[in-house]
């Protein structure tokens, strides 16, 4: 047994280096054509975009599986729907969002920060990643919290955080329409975790997809189950149903996918009041 424990950690720890270094080649030859600055703005846009795009491609098809219309969050809001024009200026957000300014400001922080500038160094090992993901998803979540907490401040919603909620009945294309101010506060809530922990840039890219496509299914309108839904997992469950309550009532649950700040705070009466008063109709 130890024997064959020696041996598979060593297998691990081998194809760890092949891959670590196949990524400093294929990025140091890539670097060489384009710069770093470029390069790391191009994956992150691409990956962005990808996760963004694609998620909302992977929900849309989803919709048109009637035995998944089970799992569909209802109430009379989302019966009455979005407006067209609002649905257009969500669209015509998400495009400009996507391919303009995440790849512009990317390159930006690339150029003045000199951030990605350790795009090229050997990957980290999963042990690394592994923590990495656990602080980052408690950074986020804490500070997500916090911030989106503000914004519900009289002083603070009507010229912020309103503009996300004219979507009563969330839909995936809803998770990145917001004011610029709260983009901007949204995302540091996203990359903060991965800067302070001075993560490898390939982390940073693989936290913001996982970041993208799990805010896109707090908006789909859906509380499904895994393998549909990989979010809805343990304490994580309902965070869905969590945040589409949030956006129909504006009121409580400010967390992001834990909901542990709305727990210790007691931010969630209102949703829980709502949960019984469900269970007994």
């Amino acid at each position: 047994y130890s024997f064959c424990t020696l041996l598979g950690t060593h297998q691990k720890k081998r194809g760890e280096m092949d891959l670590s270094s196949q990524w400093e080649s294929t990025c140091k030859s890539a670097a060489a054509q384009w710069g770093t600055e470029l390069l790391f703005a191009a994956i992150i846009t691409a990956v962005h975009g990808t996760a963004f795009w694609g998620g909302i491609a992977y929900y849309k098809a989803l919709s048109g599986v009637k035995e998944l219309d089970k799992y569909k969050i209802q109430h009379p809001a989302r019966e009455r729907g979005n407006s067209e024009e609002l649905v257009r200026k969500a669209v015509v957000d998400g495009v400009v969002g996507s391919w303009v300014v995440v790849p512009v400001l990317c390159y930006g922080f690339a150029w003045w920060l000199g951030f990605g500038g350790d795009l090229c160094e050997p990957l980290p090992g999963w042990g690394v990643f592994a923590v990495h993901l656990i602080v980052s998803i408690l950074f986020t979540d804490s500070t997500f919290y916090w911030a989106h907490r503000a914004l519900h401040h009289k002083s603070l919603y009507s010229w912020i955080h309103k503009q996300h909620h004219e979507f009563k009945a969330t839909i995936p294309l809803a998770s990145e329409y917001d004011h610029p101010i709260e983009d901007a506060v949204n995302t540091l809530t996203t990359i903060g975790g991965p800067l302070l922990l001075h993560s490898h840039p390939l982390f940073l890219a693989f936290y913001i997809a996982f970041r993208v496509f799990q805010t896109i299914d707090a908006h789909s309108g859906y509380s499904l189950p895994p393998p549909y839904s990989p979010w809805n997992i343990g304490v994580f469950w309902s965070s869905a149903l969590r945040h589409d309550y949030h956006h129909t009532e504006n009121i409580g649950n400010y967390g992001d996918w834990l909901p542990i700040w709305d727990y210790i705070c007691g931010t969630d009466k209102s949703w829980k009041r709502y949960q019984q008063k469900e269970a007994k109709a």
